[in-house]
């Protein structure tokens, strides 16, 4: 098969090396309390982000979108909640749907012109799904100062605050809402993921503390009480805050940096399960060199990653479409990936002695050595 070397050569599926490796980027003040997060997780993923999209574009896949989508319908139910306090239950759930559509049609939009995004599959159950529980939780956002107070002191005083910044410039954050309530002040903060997951609950703590940290630096006052909630599926976590924990987290969170300041590229890379979401994995020579994907596998369901050599490409035909198998050669030994090639149209180009980097692929069942490419695969060329 011949390709067009040109093509090729500027193509978005083309890694080179000495182009993408190390990462340039450099972590600024102030950060936030996801920076936080992120730099305690791997430093390197950090990195990375600061090193900018158009070296490393990310990719969000379809339900972190609707995330998104769901939590800037809450913010914006949030801002107008005195306005919207005298419209009918029905009034509100229909904006509310309103809104989450506005927002994911903008999603989609932006996510069809991204190479990584635009062959995602977008999951219109869950769509529907959002939109039926965010249309009943908007009613109980909109009137939630008051649905549980009994007496007149219990009734808070929601404030809608910008961003916060601290006087030192070392942290800024925006809490989704903050309420006076008689008995003192409350972060709380919208998430779209379970508060049934550990992990994820503890980070969604330690965003709560900073930003209880954030409001004392500016108020000179401390928040007594975090909530952390899920409108969908309505969770949530309420939890007393403790003044001496959020001084400890602020602490660590600054050795964190000046530690992350001092370390080398190789030193900063953290490598784990972590490391099976993170949308830097295609440049990140660590991951790569840290194991061989096919040896560790157990071959089960889950996807698997690997850097492998081409020593022949199959192209025909069916009435199902284009259809294609990549012969490849791995540390591990030797493997056929099945593929579309309406799909992967840069894996049929691909020429005997080509480095590929194959990103998520499954094993054909009952098939030790066969591969086949989903949606979510991807699959890069690389270059020195």
């Amino acid at each position: 098969m011949t390709r067009d070397a040109e093509d090729i050569s500027d193509s978005f599926w083309r890694i080179r090396r000495t182009e993408s490796w190390p990462p340039r980027g450099q972590v600024q003040l102030p950060i936030s309390p996801s920076l936080i997060s992120v730099l305690r997780r791997c430093p390197l993923q950090a990195i990375f982000r600061a090193s900018g999209a158009d070296a490393y574009p990310s990719r969000v896949s379809p339900r972190a979108r609707i995330g998104t989508a769901v939590h800037r319908t809450i913010e914006v139910l949030e801002k107008r909640r005195g306005e919207l306090q005298s419209r009918s239950p029905r009034e509100i759930r229909a904006m509310a749907v309103d809104l989450f559509r506005e927002s994911l049609a903008a999603g989609k939009v932006q996510a069809a012109h991204r190479p990584r995004e635009a062959r995602l599959t977008w999951p219109d159950e869950l769509i529907r799904q959002s939109e039926v529980q965010l249309a009943v939780a908007a009613v109980k956002i909109v009137h939630s100062s008051d649905s549980s107070a009994t007496t007149p002191s219990q009734k808070s005083l929601v404030v809608v605050e910008g961003m916060l910044a601290s006087p030192d410039g070392f942290l800024r954050g925006k809490p989704d809402r903050i309420e006076s309530v008689g008995y003192g002040t409350v972060i709380v903060d919208y998430k779209t993921g379970s508060l049934t997951d550990p992990e994820r609950l503890a980070e969604y703590r330690e965003q709560c503390l900073f930003y209880a940290w954030l409001w004392h630096a500016t108020h000179r006052e401390w928040p007594i009480e975090m909530r952390i909630v899920n409108p969908i599926p309505s969770e949530e976590h309420i939890e007393a805050i403790d003044v001496q924990e959020v001084i400890d987290h602020v602490a660590d969170a600054r050795a964190r940096l000046t530690q992350v300041a001092s370390m080398s590229i190789a030193e900063s890379a953290c490598i784990g399960k972590h490391c099976a979401y993170c949308s830097f994995r295609p440049w990140c020579e660590p991951w790569w060199a840290a194991e061989d994907k096919i040896a560790k596998s157990d071959l089960s369901d889950e996807p698997q990653s690997f850097e492998a050599v081409v020593r022949l490409i199959e192209c025909w035909d069916e009435p199902t479409g284009r259809k294609g198998h990549a012969h490849m050669e791995t540390s591990g030994g030797a493997l056929t990936i099945q593929f579309s090639r309406d799909e992967f149209p840069h894996l049929a180009m691909a020429i005997p002695g080509d480095v590929l980097r194959i990103l998520d692929a499954r094993l054909v069942p009952g098939r030790a050595s066969s591969w086949y490419l989903t949606t979510w695969s991807e699959v890069y060329t690389v270059v020195p």
